[in-house]
């Protein structure tokens, strides 16, 4: 692009939407792996309580 060149408004609004799913996306990926993370660390919880339980007989 040379300098003072206006890409224009629908160049713009094109960048925008781009950028706009690409922040969505982004945000669903780390809530998706912060629900993965809370899952594995339960099931481990769990088997923790059970090898202690184990452990007590």
């Amino acid at each position: 692009m040379s300098e003072g060149h206006d890409p224009g408004p629908t160049a713009r609004r094109v960048a925008l939407t781009l950028c706009t799913i690409s922040a969505a996306v982004s945000i669903a990926a780390m809530i998706f792996i912060a629900i993965q993370v809370h899952a594995a660390s339960e099931q481990l919880r769990q088997s923790d309580l059970r090898l202690l339980e184990l452990l007590r007989r």
